[in-house]
């Protein structure tokens, strides 16, 4: 077993919280493709008001379009295969 430590464990701590808002957005958009901008505009709104606010406020909206886009992307292309 080992231990994490110092900038390592704040860059799993970050990737954690933006696969948490990734999620809550992704689950919103109840199968509708998710833009860079509407995750920008989540993420402006949370920062706003009180609820994920602090996690909102740690982590870039990039990062959290990336893992969005990963998503979307797989389940796409999971659908092209079923389709074959």
């Amino acid at each position: 077993m080992f231990t994490v430590a110092g900038s390592a464990n704040a860059k799993l701590k970050r990737e954690a919280i933006a696969e948490i808002l990734a999620l809550r957005i992704f689950n919103q958009a109840n199968g509708e493709t998710i833009t860079r901008r509407a995750v920008e505009a989540q993420l402006a709104q949370w920062r706003r008001c009180d609820a994920p606010c602090d996690l909102a406020d740690t982590v870039s909206v990039s990062r959290v379009w990336c893992v969005v886009w990963g998503w979307q992307a797989s389940i796409a292309r999971t659908r092209r295969l079923a389709q074959r």
